[in-house]
């Protein structure tokens, strides 16, 4: 039993590590979800696995599987907790999809398979570098529709547009009884959120209203 338990703890140390790996990439990406979360989630899986294996071996009958397929559905509990829908942008999708994958590594750890949990660990990490890596060298356009109050300068708008990282391609100022109506085309290649500049032009007080068109 003794060297049995020491592979165990062997199980859930690897599980652990590979935990942290995954989450310390999405730490730096400031993700909700980080090295402790996958760390913990990693762990957890590889230890029900553990107990769905061997926590019943003095039982006539009993299904391996049952305790570990808790886990699936555990786990997309958590992984909805992350995704957060604003204004028709849905983001945290990558977070929670690395989080199921964190439990079904731990869960590989847990059976005993190393080097299928560390493969798909590595796998895992470098496919989210790369594809992190050319998702910055593409091209995002955003269109605007911008509402401002009279006496407003379009000029502050545009200067708060470039200084988000994006660059106007073209823009039209046009007046209605309300103020002026600014339509503006807007790229970036820095993987700037443009949601993010939608709510930093809402936060000017000589806006009214800014709506993404297209």
């Amino acid at each position: 039993m003794g060297n049995f338990q020491a592979e165990w703890v062997l199980r859930l140390v690897c599980a652990v590590l590979a935990g942290i790996l995954i989450g310390y990439e999405r730490h730096n990406r400031a993700k909700a979800a980080g090295i402790r979360t996958h760390a913990i989630v990693a762990l957890a899986s590889c230890l029900l696995m553990i107990v769905s294996k061997h926590g019943f071996d003095g039982a006539e009958k009993y299904d391996a599987a049952r305790v570990a397929a808790q886990v699936v559905s555990g786990v997309g509990f958590l992984g909805a907790g992350v995704i957060f829908v604003r204004n028709d942008n849905v983001r945290g999708l990558t977070t929670a999809a690395g989080i199921f994958m964190t439990a079904a590594i731990g869960l590989c750890f847990g059976s005993g398979l190393y080097l299928t949990g560390f493969s798909a660990m590595a796998i895992l990490v470098v496919m989210l570098l790369i594809l992190r890596s050319i998702k910055e060298t593409i091209r995002v356009s955003v269109s605007l529709e911008i509402r401002l109050k009279p006496g407003v300068n379009p000029e502050e708008i545009y200067h708060l547009i470039h200084a988000k990282g994006f660059h106007n391609t073209s823009c039209t100022v046009s007046a209605y009884p309300e103020g002026y109506i600014l339509r503006a085309e807007s790229y970036t290649v820095k993987n700037d959120d443009p949601f993010a500049l939608v709510e930093k032009i809402r936060s000017h007080p000589g806006v009214t209203s800014v709506e993404m068109i297209g």
